[in-house]
């Protein structure tokens, strides 16, 4: 497997922030791919995430590496509490490079900016039947 570069993402990431953004727990951020997870079909893989502050919600972000294309992709975005599963049925899921962060975000809108993300972390999968 490819290792992807991690340069774009640290452009994507680039903000001035307003709200503290949740700390990342699971899966363990892994940039070298040296301990690359394997999914389980039944139980997808968990992601967890230190409690938010009052009054914010939390938004995940998770990419997918094509290495056919050479880049990110979008693979999940969206609102959730911790722990998020992310289901492990599809076929891409499994020996690929992720890359996933969490945002915080208030839903009134009062904070300036309203949303704040944390740091990009990767993880790898093993292909299917490891």
């Amino acid at each position: 497997m490819t290792k992807p570069l991690l340069f774009p993402l640290a452009l994507i990431a680039m903000a001035v922030t307003a709200l503290t953004p949740p700390t990342p727990l699971l899966p363990k951020d892994d940039p070298e791919q040296e301990s690359c997870i394997a999914p389980n079909p039944e139980e997808g893989i968990k992601f967890t995430w230190e409690p938010l502050e009052e009054g914010s919600v939390s938004f995940i972000e998770i990419l997918r590496f094509n290495e056919e294309g050479g880049q990110w992709a979008n693979w999940v975005k969206k609102y959730s509490h911790s722990p998020f599963t992310l289901n492990a049925r599809n076929p891409r899921v499994f020996d690929a490079a992720f890359a996933w962060r969490i945002w915080s975000v208030d839903p009134s809108g009062q904070s300036h900016p309203y949303a704040s993300a944390g740091p990009w972390h990767l993880f790898c999968t093993l292909p299917a039947g490891h």
